[in-house]
């Protein structure tokens, strides 16, 4: 089977959200050949840019195809880190039956990711017992995050939708 390459460049967040999407439905459109996406450019991304790559990754694993992250720099790689979507974006899967493909359903996925959204939740109730609103909004972000993933992998199309990206104020 063949593979498009795409790269990310710049950053990817909800003012370039859109743009992507369109070039990576564009991508898709290669038939039968599987996704490349290169992040040697990438300089951020956050969760708004991170749905956008997991819709297209939903579409192409419904299309019996993979899409492959390569090239991470540090920065970016921690967000896909932090989100444990590292596993979802990988080549070497094999099929099956109902997992699409992980080692893991994906209800259980979806699952993790809800307790890490409640023990991002918990450590925010921490901080701002401990006057530390830095750290709240650090963890209310990544809270969000988790959630946003869970929706995804639960199906939800709605949850890809415009999300607010407080990281920009936290990083």
């Amino acid at each position: 089977m063949s593979e498009h390459r795409y790269c990310l460049r710049g950053e990817v967040d909800l003012a370039s959200a859109l743009e992507v999407r369109a070039d990576l439905q564009a991508a898709l459109a290669h038939d039968g050949a599987h996704l490349l996406i290169d992040c040697s450019r990438l300089t951020f991304i956050d969760s708004t840019g991170v749905a956008v790559l997991l819709e297209a990754n939903r579409d192409l694993e419904a299309d019996g195809r993979h899409m492959l992250i390569v090239n991470v720099p540090e920065g970016p790689r921690r967000v896909f880190e932090v989100l444990g979507l590292t596993d979802l974006l990988r080549y070497d899967r094999e099929p099956t039956g109902s997992t699409m493909g992980y080692s893991t359903p994906l209800t259980s996925l979806s699952d993790e990711h809800r307790r890490r959204a409640a023990e991002a939740r918990q450590s925010a109730l921490f901080e701002r017992a401990q006057g530390n609103e830095r750290a709240v909004r650090r963890h209310e972000v990544i809270a969000d995050a988790y959630e946003r993933a869970a929706r995804l992998l639960d199906g939800d199309g709605l949850a890809a939708g415009v999300l607010s990206t407080r990281v920009h104020q936290t990083s």
